[in-house]
């Protein structure tokens, strides 16, 4: 079997076990929600490392079809969100604390899928994130106004006006790791 078809088929045996895995109920309490996370981490790590890396959330990403406006910066965003001790993987602990916010408050209200626990989780983390980039760029534009307005810095002799568009490609839209501009995929 050739590798890619190999690939494939990996993909959809892990994606018809994580949906039988989280959709076992669609009404659970918070104990049944926290015991099916437990069964879908195990079944996203799938060298049963005990933890999950990037490659393995990605494939998570990809299953629940959460809509990534940047690919690389969302999902890094949302895997560091979940890596509470920063060491590059998400423990099960670090992938249950995730979701307890929203287990209880589902849990509250009487109704739960935890498919939906997952994805709403996630695609919440996002949200606060684009917030929270956007206030950035507002920021930066400001700052970059105030500058022009006062005659300060360096002048537009020296940055012109592209300042705050080179600052914000080496932040946000082309970070630089090992000396190589990172570009996602389909942009190169």
């Amino acid at each position: 079997m050739p590798f890619s078809n190999k690939l494939l088929a990996d993909e959809e045996e892990m994606s018809m076990k994580f949906r039988r895995t989280t959709s076992a109920t669609q009404n659970a309490t918070a104990t049944q929600a926290r015991l099916q996370l437990k069964e879908a981490f195990k079944e996203i790590d799938k060298d049963s490392s005990g933890a999950i890396d990037q490659t393995e959330f990605q494939d998570v990403l990809k299953y629940l079809q959460i809509q990534l406006q940047d690919p690389l910066n969302d999902a890094d965003t949302v895997f560091d969100y979940m890596d509470h001790n920063g060491n590059g993987l998400i423990t099960c602990d670090e992938f249950l604390n995730t979701f307890d916010d929203l287990i209880h408050k589902r849990e509250a209200v009487g109704h739960m899928d935890v498919d939906d626990v997952i994805k709403d989780t996630l695609c919440g983390i996002l949200s606060r994130a684009r917030e929270e980039r956007g206030h950035v760029i507002q920021a930066f534009m400001i700052a970059g106004q105030n500058i022009e307005h006062n005659d300060e810095g360096f002048g537009k002799g020296y940055w012109g006006c592209k300042w705050k568009f080179i600052l914000f490609d080496k932040i946000y839209a082309k970070p630089v790791v090992d000396g190589k501009i990172l570009v996602p995929e389909g942009e190169a």
